[in-house]
């Protein structure tokens, strides 16, 4: 629904990959008559404004002004700005959005403690528009709150039923005001914001009574158009978009929540949308990069597959044409940690040196399941897990599941103490000499890392915990799952 008043917010890890300087010049343009956008706060004095933007799901400080007395500042350059959302943010980090697209030499007035309400354009009607349009937005998320707050006070079915009536038709009532927006501001960035804001119409879809998987070919027909039309109302063209928090989302929802996550799927879709974007080379590489590290930082198992992916095809392919040298190096070294234990892979062989000096190899052991482990004994999350591995071992080895114990560091003493102290007598090996390159064939840049092989040492799992691999294994073994 348009007027969801819902936020998900995702929590970011650190990117490997940032395209910094990228970002920090996408505000600016080519020099022209330039830019100037005067403020007046009523409120404020004698203080400072910041000019930001959003790339992604990110804000920018662009700019700073100083306000005089009565409230009055001004953010200007001889250049002109890329088109976008941009924010002007007060002391308290209050901020109010304007649309800068086509004129932008324009006016604003305000007032501290009621900026909506008490805003005023002067000298563009596209940013009128857009206040029309901020204000009839947030009128709607109120009735929506208080319909789904009166929802959550119910369990009574025809009441929930009414409510539920109630936001369709404040969802429709949405949908015709964009459309009237949008009619009224033709090939405006404002109408290319509004359409992007709205979902491709699904169409109804009908299946006869009694057809054979009825509801299943309900939900494929459903799901296939709603991936093949997500991106319908997208104006790839005008990368004024990627300065609104507008297409970032769409990505986190089309990728995390539209697609199945199967890396195949993925990598079509992929391939699909950045065909999309050949003729606009800034929404191209934003995508591409956006994709790269989403996937190379995905916590759902498999989807390193996406990455590597995306990386052998367009970024050591020739295809990313912004990347330097050094970034080019970081990605072919994580491919080549990545690749040899992709999830459908044959596990890479290990050759290694038992606790008691003789030899064992991965690939000779032989098991139904074979549960890696990469462990050290000063690991304090290993020395929870091992013994959660080992329970695992002992309820699952009579079903022929068997362990494959790498032990990552060099202190041969503190290792076989350790063994004999806890009474972990399963496949236990080491590589004293680093002869065998696990730490770079499996990946290992932490511990405990623990892998899951079947019978001919194929890859089932990885980076999985004992509760989760419990359960798994279960599920093999009774057949609920298969391999």
């Amino acid at each position: 629904m348009y007027f969801n008043t819902t936020k998900k917010r995702m929590m970011k890890k650190l990117l490997i990959f940032v395209l910094a300087s990228f970002i920090s010049a996408g505000a600016v343009g080519a020099k022209k008559d330039g830019f100037q956008i005067k403020v007046k706060v009523e409120g404020l004095k004698d203080t400072t404004l910041l000019l930001g933007y959003y790339y992604g799901d990110k804000k920018y400080v662009l700019d700073t002004t100083r306000v005089d007395s009565k409230g009055m500042g001004v953010f200007e350059a001889d250049t002109l700005l890329k088109g976008g959302i941009y924010i002007v943010v007060l002391p308290g980090m209050n901020y109010f959005e304007v649309l800068v697209s086509g004129n932008q030499q324009f006016s604003v007035e305000t007032q501290k403690d009621d900026m909506l309400d008490a805003m005023k354009f002067t000298g563009s009607k596209e940013n009128e528009a857009f206040l029309k349009f901020q204000k009839f937005k947030r009128d709607m998320q109120v009735k929506s709150a208080a319909i789904q707050n009166n929802a959550k006070s119910t369990q009574n079915k025809d009441s929930l039923q009414i409510f539920q009536n109630q936001l369709m038709a404040i969802d429709s009532v949405g949908k015709a005001e964009f459309n009237k927006i949008i009619a009224n501001n033709p090939n405006t960035f404002l109408a290319n914001i509004l359409r992007a804001i709205m979902p491709a119409e699904q169409p109804n879809i009908s299946i006869p009574e009694g057809t054979p998987k009825r509801d299943s070919l309900l939900w494929v027909k459903s799901y296939q158009y709603g991936k093949n039309h997500f991106w319908d109302n997208i104006n790839f063209s005008d990368d004024r978009l990627l300065r609104t928090p507008i297409i970032e989302n769409k990505m986190n929802v089309f990728f995390t929540k539209i697609l199945l996550q199967i890396p195949d799927s993925i990598d079509k879709a992929a391939d699909s949308l950045l065909a999309k974007m050949k003729e606009n080379s800034e929404f191209y590489q934003y995508t591409l990069s956006y994709l790269l590290n989403q996937f190379q930082i995905s916590n759902i198992m498999g989807m390193d597959a996406v990455f590597v992916h995306l990386a052998k095809n367009y970024y050591l392919n020739g295809k990313a044409p912004w990347a330097d040298k050094k970034l080019l190096g970081k990605i072919q070294e994580l491919v080549d940690k990545t690749e040899p234990n992709l999830i459908g892979r044959i596990a890479p062989e290990l050759i290694m040196e038992n606790s008691d000096g003789s030899v064992s190899s991965l690939h000779h052991l032989n098991a139904a399941f074979t549960i890696m482990v990469f462990w050290e004994p000063d690991c304090g999350h290993c020395q929870k897990v091992i013994p959660e591995v080992w329970r695992l071992y002992q309820k699952y080895k009579s079903q022929n599941v068997d362990v494959f114990a790498v032990y990552t560091q060099y202190d041969k003493n503190k290792w076989i103490d350790y063994i004999n102290k806890n009474k972990i007598f399963w496949t236990n090996v080491w590589d004293s000499e680093y002869n065998s390159n696990f730490r770079n064939l499996y990946n290992i840049y932490s511990t405990p890392t623990i892998y899951l092989l079947d019978k001919d040492k194929k890859i089932i799992a990885k980076r999985i915990g004992a509760e989760s691999l419990d359960d798994l294994i279960g599920k093999l073994i009774d057949g609920t799952i298969k391999e």
